[in-house]
């Protein structure tokens, strides 16, 4: 935490210092004040290295503050995997503070008209990343689904997998192909070729600096911020709703392989196992019996039940037949095993 702090301590004075000298420029101090008017002065005439060297520094105090070399930990879900929503939300994030630095820069800092077309873009983006969030935490409350915890530390926070996997953007949690996520990440990635396309094809002309006579740049374009185009707008929009759409009917149906039961002698118990997929958790019964104890594998595979023995009065022996039955994301079973 010390460290944490004197990062933040350590940014914020360079970032006090340079807001003095560039911008405010204190007569008592002329020579940092000359140093920082020259540099200011070479960042204008190179803004979009300007604005791509402020995103370095961006993500390496990220980094710092962090404790985390690798900044893609912004868009791990709460299972450890990359979420497909807090992705396309920083794809978006991006290039938006690119484009508005390099502008920021090229117009000494006078940049207000923004589209509403980019302010709905990261509006889309930000809802589809709360409207996922919101569906998951309901339906695994609910056990309508499987989402098994990722790995926290001693604080924690989230760890990230040693590995991180790219295909988690397009596959839903049994590693299968979504068609929902690759259509919302494919027209998120086409408008955002698109919205960078025409920033830097008429650079000059949302610059300002391009001639009056320069019939590449229309009105809308001089002294003005890109904006992304209406019918791409509709497509994310429409790939974004399909996306949260199919998370809103998306239920994990669980499926039991096999149920065995054995004897445990010490304490005498009848130790029930569940195995299959997607258990999202439930109740068991053995003979109309609630168990003692009853446990859920995170990763939705088993399930232990354990019922004392006599049961309900009756001793179990092995050969004997029970009766197992119950509930796993409210969906209801019954079987007969024999004891083993």
């Amino acid at each position: 935490m010390a460290k944490k702090i004197g990062y933040v301590i350590a940014f914020a004075a360079i970032a006090a210092i340079v807001v003095a000298v560039t911008v405010k420029c204190p007569a008592w101090f002329p020579v940092l004040c000359d140093i920082g008017a020259k540099s200011l002065e070479r960042l204008c005439a190179y803004p979009m290295q300007a604005a791509f060297v402020l995103i370095i520094l961006i993500v390496i105090a990220y980094v710092l503050l962090n404790d985390s070399a690798n900044p893609l930990r912004l868009a791990l879900g709460e299972d450890g995997r990359l979420s497909t929503s807090k992705f396309q939300f920083l794809l978006w994030t991006v290039p938006v503070i690119f484009v508005f630095a390099s502008l920021m820069f090229a117009r000494k800092g006078q940049v207000t008209n923004v589209p509403p077309n980019v302010l709905v873009a990261l509006g889309f983006s930000l809802s589809t990343v709360i409207g996922a969030k919101g569906i998951t935490v309901s339906y695994k409350a609910a056990n309508r689904i499987v989402k098994p915890d990722g790995a926290r530390d001693a604080m924690g926070n989230l760890l990230p997998s040693l590995v991180l996997h790219p295909g988690d953007l397009f596959e839903n949690d049994r590693h299968q192909p979504d068609l929902t996520k690759t259509q919302m990440l494919a027209w998120t990635v086409v408008a955002i070729a698109d919205f960078l396309y025409n920033f830097f094809v008429h650079f000059a002309c949302y610059a300002g600096t391009a001639l009056t006579t320069d019939v590449t740049c229309t009105s809308a374009m001089r002294n003005n911020f890109p904006d992304i185009d209406t019918t791409l707008m509709v497509l994310m929009g429409l790939g974004q709703g399909t996306y949260l759409a199919g998370k809103l009917v998306s239920t994990d149906v669980p499926q039991i392989d096999k149920i065995t039961a054995t004897l445990q002698s010490a304490p005498s118990a009848v130790i029930v196992i569940i195995q299959g997929q997607n258990f999202g958790g439930g109740t068991v019964t053995v003979n109309g019996v609630t168990p003692t104890e009853l446990t859920w594998d995170p990763t939705g595979k088993s399930g232990r039940a354990v019922v004392p023995n006599p049961l309900a009065g009756t001793t179990i022996k092995v050969g004997d037949v029970l009766e197992v039955g119950g509930t796993i994301n409210n969906v209801s079973f019954a079987n007969k095993v024999q004891v083993a």
